[in-house]
């Protein structure tokens, strides 16, 4: 994953290009440099064990979606 959001001061968003369902994990993995797969692990994890559902669901309407462009920087939705 080359996700690069180092182009000023680091902020969250939704990864709408490396997305599963709304870009949520990704776009964690993406802040916390992270590989995907392990945030998604880890969501499933308390999805099952915890109040994973309403954490996602409040993450994924709280946290504003953007789309990467080619050169790497970010377009804000």
């Amino acid at each position: 994953m080359d996700t690069n959001y180092n182009a000023g001061p680091r902020r969250l968003y939704r990864d709408m290009n490396n997305r599963a369902i709304g870009g949520v994990c990704s776009g964690l993995a993406a802040y916390f440099g992270l590989d995907t797969s392990l945030v998604r692990v880890a969501a499933v994890v308390f999805l099952l064990f915890g109040a994973g559902f309403l954490a996602y669901l409040i993450l994924w309407i709280v946290i504003p979606k953007a789309f990467l462009n080619p050169d790497g920087s970010v377009n804000h939705f």
